[in-house]
């Protein structure tokens, strides 16, 4: 079997969903960014602000490539995973790709709640935010399956996810 990558924008869900996900299917849950960040010894947010966001994405795509080496696994992706094609090339050719897809609002009320978010502490705050947001929309639109979380419950989209990618 292939890796399952949950792909979406930040506070999508997908670590939550995944971590579930992996539990039900009885496979191995990895979040690529605490991977990162331990690999590392930095959080997200300090890479970025010290190393910039070009230097995380070279990093995001490496340890994607060493993850996705190992089979059968949930793997929570950070929200720009796809703005790279090559990071896109790599989850298309090992395993099947899930978007989290919930509404701008939605996403805003967690995000609000969250101080670990680099991209969305930008200087004009949801401004950006937002046009980051519709920037990525059609390339999350991509993905192999795509599962409309609004409203749902963590339960109700893992039974969607495991009957999709059955």
């Amino acid at each position: 079997m292939h890796n399952i990558y949950l792909i979406g924008f930040m506070g999508a869900g997908k670590s939550t969903i995944g971590k579930r996900l992996s539990e039900y299917m009885n496979r191995p849950f990895i979040d690529l960014d605490e991977t990162i960040e331990r690999g590392v010894g930095s959080s997200i947010s300090e890479i970025f602000a010290e190393q910039g966001e070009s230097c995380f994405r070279d990093m995001e795509t490496a340890y994607l490539r060493d993850v996705s080496e190992s089979h059968d696994q949930v793997v929570a992706t950070g929200g720009g995973i796809i703005e790279r094609p090559e990071n896109s090339e790599i989850i298309s050719n090992t395993g099947q790709s899930v978007f989290l897809k919930l509404g701008w609002k939605d996403l805003i009320a967690r995000l609000e709640q969250s101080e670990h978010r680099p991209l969305a502490s930008m200087k004009d705050g949801w401004a950006s935010t937002k046009r980051l947001f519709d920037r990525r929309q059609p390339l999350y639109a991509m993905a192999d399956h795509v599962v409309d979380a609004q409203n749902l419950t963590i339960d109700e989209i893992v039974e969607i996810i495991v009957n999709r990618v059955a």
